[in-house]
């Protein structure tokens, strides 16, 4: 959701959102994986990965909490085996009746992020056959110099489409092996994005 100064993000399921800020090439992560089963690691010292920790021991204790086992990355719930504690279907692992929907052992109650909308921004949505093969860093660096080409066609979102179409072509060169929609959003003009899909 974009308003003319915020950007909201509902998340779950196995897609990622990040922003790339383009004045400073840096493609900053701006939702957690709903993969709540090792903690991030906090490479500086800063203990700024605290709250995504505290948030994926949360969902553990609520997988725990409502009958369901982690057993080597994944929720096992019945026949259910799968490696995401928030989506839109599983409904195998929702059927608890003592339970809330937000207490089920898979919930599709999104992980929200807010944040201000600065020009020169961009909001890319991709599923996770981008971020197999590709780090926010690494799409950050990618996305750098089209990202600039990509500007004089803004107005009519073809250089956003072009720039869209080579991510999905490096990852093709990258093996990945999953879906790949991707999506660019100019946070700074919210009347244009573009987005297309690749097959993996």
């Amino acid at each position: 959701l974009l308003t003319s100064t915020d950007i909201a993000v509902a998340h779950l399921g196995d897609s990622r959102a990040a922003l790339f800020h383009a004045a400073s090439g840096v493609c900053e992560p701006i939702t957690r994986d709903n993969s709540p089963f090792a903690d991030v690691e906090d490479v500086d010292g800063d203990d700024d990965h605290a709250a995504t920790n505290n948030f994926y021991a949360a969902e553990r204790e609520r997988v725990l909490k409502a009958g369901g086992k982690i057993d080597n990355g994944y929720i096992v719930s019945g026949g259910l085996r799968i490696n995401m504690s928030r989506t839109l279907g599983n409904f195998s692992a929702k059927q608890n009746l003592d339970l809330l929907e937000v207490e089920q052992v898979v919930t599709a109650q999104p992980d929200v992020w807010t944040g201000k909308r600065v020009p020169g921004d961009y909001l890319v949505l991709a599923c996770d056959g981008i971020w197999d093969v590709m780090s926010e860093q690494a799409l950050g660096m990618f996305l750098g110099p089209r990202i600039i080409v990509a500007l004089p066609s803004s107005t009519s979102g073809a250089g956003l489409t072009q720039t869209c179409v080579e991510v999905c072509d490096e990852c093709f060169r990258l093996n990945s092996a999953d879906n790949m929609p991707v999506t660019l959003v100019d946070a700074g003009d919210f009347t244009h994005s573009s987005n297309i899909k690749g097959e993996g």
